[in-house]
């Protein structure tokens, strides 16, 4: 067992559908990010438990023995052997908060992607600490919760990813901070998951046309996150 980091093949999980996903600790994500220990979906239900005892695993280890950690869980997968056609969602929980620490993983997806590998996407509250060029293949968006960083964060190379209270205002667009944001599609259509809609795979196309995703606050600890982004 590799300390600190989970791979599940298929996951399955009701809002990816059924792609690959990677697990870690969040001791991984930056201390600047307002979210932590602060209304993070991660910390709420199944992901919750399975965060608990990567947290409690990862003890005793920084951020770096932990994302080398992460990217050995993705070269291991399929035992080093062919990626049978799967798509994969990078941390579902942690993140990566320095150039050394995405370096690792982002070889590591270089490779999984080298044995057939498909899509792969997350998202990243270390926008400030790291630019988008050192994800390279990973379509990684940057997470922020107030329209004022719109701005900041597309200059670190970033499609925006903006937390926001609710989605109900009309039409499937709207627009904050200069960009035009379209509503997370798997939070308002029914059946509708990440593998389906794809929006989030490519965020260079989503930046040339000055687009980002909104997503609504949700989870059992949904109060406390109000707080952070009214």
């Amino acid at each position: 067992m590799t300390l600190g980091v989970r791979y599940v093949v298929n996951s399955d999980n009701s809002k990816i559908g059924k792609c690959d996903a990677v697990y870690v600790s969040m001791k991984t994500c930056p201390s600047s990010c307002p979210l932590k220990s602060n209304g993070c979906y991660a910390e709420d239900s199944y992901v919750g438990m399975v965060v608990s005892k990567l947290n409690k695993e990862a003890a005793d280890l920084g951020s770096i023995k932990l994302a080398m950690n992460e990217a050995q869980v993705i070269r291991e997968s399929y035992k080093g052997g062919h990626v049978p056609n799967a798509d994969l969602r990078l941390h579902v929980s942690g993140d990566c908060s320095s150039v050394r620490a995405v370096g690792y993983v982002r070889r590591a997806v270089e490779d999984w992607r080298r044995r057939g590998g498909g899509s792969v996407w997350s998202y990243t509250h270390a926008w400030k600490e790291v630019h988008r060029k050192h994800w390279g293949p990973i379509s990684c968006l940057g997470s922020i919760e107030k329209a004022d960083d719109v701005e900041a964060v597309r200059k670190q190379g970033y499609v925006p990813a903006i937390i926001v209270s609710h989605l109900d205002v009309a039409g499937k667009t709207f627009e904050s901070g200069g960009v035009k944001f379209i509503k997370c599609s798997a939070q308002e259509k029914e059946n509708m998951t990440c593998d389906k809609c794809r929006l989030c795979f490519d965020d260079k196309k989503l930046l040339n046309k000055n687009m980002g995703i909104a997503f609504s606050s949700h989870g059992a600890r949904k109060n406390k996150l109000l707080k952070v982004i009214s």
